[in-house]
């Protein structure tokens, strides 16, 4: 078939992997701005609806947040640095462990390790000669949210920042040695240049999904618009008044994520002439540092408060009784989860290879429309979507799962996208082409060509894609039918007045689903790896 021809059948091919994206973000946010600025009859309306100092505590918490994981995230990254030391590797996979633990399980592992009349507050208040509350209510504050959260998300700039350290030529930092450079002028002039996209791209990243947390603030009482948007559904039904109070947050949003694509375009460095032997070898000193250093942040960031959870939750009548619980909010999770994020990554593939044989604008148009629902934050999202069924005449035929799952759907949908897409262009034009001379179908040349080469990346962007959809709130606190609750839901319910015992059980319960899940992804997904090697 010419080209010619192939082009409609593509434009229509990506305009309908993008209905999922129009249907549960797009339109639905339209809908919901449109009924609220014809609700508020004027600009001024709108103007004085917005609570500024939310905004401003907000922004503070967005950017406090962003700053400190993305500070820790790079140091960490260098510590770790690019050299093949015996056991770097590990460091590096005990590092993204705090991943593994939701934020909102962070700020409950963090409360009661320093819940007043404890032993770790005594020890420190007799220590530091402070009174015990102190401490204890320390925590419940704007940098004790942003502490929490800074410690379990800064395995992303982490991640992010040693990958980009693989690019740096060891010449330069040799060369700067030979100079004369200090470490700091090392740093600054042969290392900080290659850094510096990653370290803006992921501290982007943590910034909107800081935005969009809903649980660390809730549970912290620290009166983030998340936190008002929340208590002006529940406690007054207002959702106007709640859609205005987030306005200024989605032109945030959206700014961050236009900047991101003009800031990573302009700064993109390629790659050096970086042999296998890294930038340098550590030496004996250099790497009791580092071990002690990242040692340190292991202990504060899982260790400590996955050790209280663990340690209040050791109360047997406790665990019986929330296990009994979890069970159908455990049947919901797995089932919407899963299947948002099946359908997403089903999705991004297509999507993949559709655009593949475009230029980068048409990439990078399909990646604005779908970013803007990770870009919005969840309680926006779910409340477009109950806009936009309420205006439907067959909204009483809508499955409410199916709700759930399209929130899921819009605000996670780029993460799988971004993923297997880079994926995708790595591979070589000429296995494609291969395929083609030997008459292979479209959907031989996907199980053949295609699948075994991104099955270990899609299967990594697959757990980190079920990850954030299994401890999304802010969406689907709005969005599940009654008996609907997902394991995340039912932990937030029960946090404000179950006895502590109860709350960590059901916090480990909930921990326990989430890694055997994952367990299970990768260990389907690398079986037939095994097979065919």
């Amino acid at each position: 078939m010419s080209s010619s021809r192939k082009r409609p059948l593509q434009l229509l091919a990506w305009a309908l992997l993008l209905v999922p994206t129009l249907a549960f973000s797009l339109a639905p946010l339209a809908i919901l701005f449109s009924n609220a600025l014809v609700q508020s009859a004027g600009i001024g309306r709108v103007a004085a609806d917005i609570s500024w100092e939310i905004i401003g505590r907000t922004l503070l918490f967005c950017v406090g947040s962003a700053g400190s994981a993305t500070v820790v995230g790079v140091l960490a990254a260098c510590l770790l640095g690019t050299s093949p030391f015996t056991g770097r590797k590990f460091l590096r996979l005990l590092l993204v462990l705090p991943l593994l633990i939701p934020p909102y399980l962070h700020a409950i592992g963090w409360t009661n390790f320093l819940r007043a009349g404890g032993l770790p507050v005594r020890a420190f208040s007799t220590a530091l000669n402070l009174p015990v509350t102190s401490l204890a209510t320390a925590v419940y504050s704007l940098p004790g949210a942003i502490f929490v959260l800074c410690l379990a998300l800064f395995p992303i700039p982490c991640l992010f920042a040693e990958k980009a350290l693989t690019l740096v030529s060891p010449t330069l930092v040799e060369a700067a040695s030979v100079c004369g450079a200090s470490p700091w002028q090392t740093w600054r002039y042969a290392l900080w240049p290659f850094v510096r996209p990653a370290a803006i791209s992921s501290g982007m990243i943590v910034f909107l999904l800081a935005g969009a947390e809903l649980g660390v603030p809730t549970l912290l009482k620290v009166r983030v618009f998340n936190f008002e948007v929340l208590t002006q559904l529940s406690a007054f039904g207002d959702t106007r008044s709640a859609v205005m109070l987030s306005a200024p947050m989605v032109v945030v949003g959206l700014l961050v994520i236009f900047s991101e694509f003009q800031f990573v375009r302009a700064e993109r460095q390629e790659a050096t002439d970086l042999g296998s032997e890294g930038l340098s070898r550590k030496t004996v000193s250099a790497r009791v540092l580092s071990l002690a250093a990242v040692g340190t942040l292991l202990l504060i960031s899982f260790l400590l408060p996955l050790g209280s959870l663990v340690i209040t939750a050791m109360d047997w009548n406790a665990f019986t009784q929330m296990s009994a619980l979890a069970l159908r909010p455990i049947h919901n999770s797995l089932i919407c989860t899963t299947t948002a994020t099946f359908v997403a990554m089903v999705v991004s593939l297509l999507l993949s290879l559709t655009l593949l044989r475009t230029g980068p604008s048409s990439r990078r148009a399909t990646d604005g429309l779908l970013i803007v629902g990770f870009a919005v934050p969840g309680t926006i999202v779910a409340l477009g979507l109950l806009a936009a069924t309420g205006k439907l005449s067959f909204a009483a035929l809508i499955p409410p799962s199916l709700l759930v799952i399209g929130g899921l759907l819009g605000r996670f949908q780029i993460v799988a996208f971004r993923g297997v897409s880079h994926t995708v262009l790595q591979i070589p034009r000429e296995l494609f082409e291969a395929a083609a001379v030997e008459g292979a179908g479209f959907w031989q040349v996907i199980r053949y060509v295609i699948l075994p080469i991104i099955r270990t990346p899609a299967s990594i962007v697959c757990t980190v894609v079920f990850t954030l959809a299994f401890n999304e709130i802010s969406s689907t606190i709005l969005l599940y039918p009654p008996g609907g609750e997902t394991l995340p839901i039912a932990l937030y319910s029960i946090e404000a007045n179950a006895p502590r015992a109860y709350v960590a059980s059901l916090a480990v319960i909930t921990l326990l689903v989430l890694v055997t899940a994952l367990f299970l992804i990768l260990s389907f997904v690398r079986t037939p790896l095994r097979r065919n090697s």
